[in-house]
């Protein structure tokens, strides 16, 4: 996250001072801040850096899918080609693959595990949707690297996955009035 494009719009609201601090806050943070919605603290998320190591981003992606995900990869292929212009092959062996997609049925569904070392990528998940999260993880830490004109990213590890087990929806009636028949 490159803070200095709004260390000017901070100091025409702010103190001088105050702005200083919370960018060198942030900095020294960056390396252990996971930002996802905002809820990161409040949510059962963990981001390490494994180490100072950087990955290299290679200009093609390896894939490797277990038979149960196979559906998902015209959806990779086109976060990962189309979005951030990585062309992606899917391969048959984890051997010739620098993204390694595992099922482990213990994660909770929509929960995820990306770890990033050695050169490879991999993804742990129990469920489709927890493969897609991880795989727009990679693609954020991927997007951020292409705007800040890096050819690597950091060396992690992110396991994440939702709060609660539904997902909610917030109508403002105040503003906008809703009929029985339009919310079913």
């Amino acid at each position: 996250m490159n803070l200095s494009n709004y260390f000017w719009y901070f100091k025409s609201a702010l103190t001088p001072r105050f702005c200083d601090e919370v960018v060198k806050y942030a900095l020294e943070k960056k390396d252990t801040m996971a930002i996802t919605g905002g809820q990161g603290a409040d949510r059962n998320l963990q981001k390490q850096p494994l180490n100072k190591e950087e990955v290299n981003i290679p200009k093609d992606f390896s894939i490797y899918l277990p038979e149960s995900y196979i559906e998902n990869y015209g959806i990779i292929n086109t976060i990962l080609s189309d979005e951030i212009g990585i062309k992606t092959k899917l391969t048959k062996s984890t051997s010739e693959s620098n993204v390694l997609v595992f099922h482990d049925d213990n994660f909770n569904d929509e929960n995820y595990s990306l770890d990033i070392s050695n050169n490879l990528f991999k993804v742990t998940t129990s469920s489709s949707s927890g493969l897609l999260y991880g795989i727009n993880s990679l693609a954020q830490l991927l997007m951020n690297s292409k705007i800040e004109n890096k050819t690597s990213i950091p060396s992690l590890s992110i396991t994440d996955g939702p709060r609660f087990k539904y997902r909610g929806i917030h109508f403002d009636i105040s503003r906008n009035f809703y009929g029985v028949d339009k919310i079913k």
